[in-house]
């Protein structure tokens, strides 16, 4: 990963580039079109080694769906200094706000089984979640002001981006939930 994350921010930055890495071989390698600034570059871990190597080599993370506030907030921690945080949540919007949180709740179930948050465990911290508090620890669902209020979580944890990842009923209203939020 840190060979990787190297190679790909040299040839973001212009350079022509011949590396014989453990794992990353390029030879005389260059970006045609290199951006005029370097985007950043986040890299999508979950566990502490992977955290680790992005706090050394790499502007951010890119957390998963089912990410809670808690677990954005420990890693952020873990990051160690202030980064680009992108989180990606499950979300659905709905005048009654069971409706919407009926519509995540096995997406939920996919991205978030058990009763332990699973990946704030991973860096040390074991908080248990009951059934009925699965979809507002791991999902942005309810009335537009619960999904304000799930939102705000998580920028107040540490993300800098929240990708909506919508989820409806049908499957088909999507951009429907992107618009009325």
């Amino acid at each position: 990963l840190e060979e990787t994350i190297d190679a790909v921010r040299r040839l973001l930055d212009g350079e022509r580039l011949t590396t014989a890495g453990r794992h990353v071989r390029l030879t005389d390698v260059e970006l045609v079109f290199p951006p005029a600034t370097r985007p950043p570059i986040v890299v999508g871990v979950t566990g502490p080694k992977g955290i680790d190597v992005t706090a050394r080599v790499a502007d951010g993370l890119l957390l998963p769906e089912g990410s809670s506030p808690a677990y954005v907030r420990a890693a952020m921690e873990r990051m160690g200094r202030p980064a680009t945080c992108v989180v990606y949540v499950l979300f659905a919007v709905d005048d009654d706000r069971e409706v919407a949180r009926s519509i995540v709740a096995t997406s939920v179930d996919e991205f978030a089984p058990g009763e332990v948050d699973s990946r704030l465990a991973l860096l040390g911290t074991v908080e248990h979640v009951a059934a009925e508090d699965r979809v507002d620890r791991y999902a942005v669902a309810g009335d537009p002001a619960d999904c304000a209020r799930a939102v705000d979580a998580l920028i107040g944890a540490g993300a800098t981006s929240v990708v909506l990842v919508p989820r409806t009923a049908t499957g088909r209203e999507q951009d429907a939930q992107v618009r009325r939020f």
